[in-house]
């Protein structure tokens, strides 16, 4: 089955910056969900852990990622 995500679509989230589930886990089998989010300039989230992977396209701007195996890495717009 396939389904067809328009823009304005999705689960808005609480909290201080933009947050959208455009996908649930629940509707691929858990294997994976697709979020949408707009972080304010040098806004710190909280270290957290995922079950999963988790992939990041930046459109504009810059977001530094931690990963248990590598030190901090800058990822570019456009960057995955």
């Amino acid at each position: 089955m396939s389904v067809v995500i328009q823009p304005p679509e999705g689960h808005v989230l609480g909290g201080d910056f933009h947050q959208i589930i455009k996908v649930r886990a629940a509707m691929t089998n858990g294997v994976m969900a697709v979020l949408e989010e707009t972080i304010p300039p040098r806004r710190l989230i909280p270290p957290h852990t995922h079950r999963n992977d988790v992939w990041c396209y930046v459109l504009e701007g810059e977001i530094a990622c931690w990963s248990a195996r590598k030190s901090p890495m800058p990822v570019p717009a456009a960057g995955c």
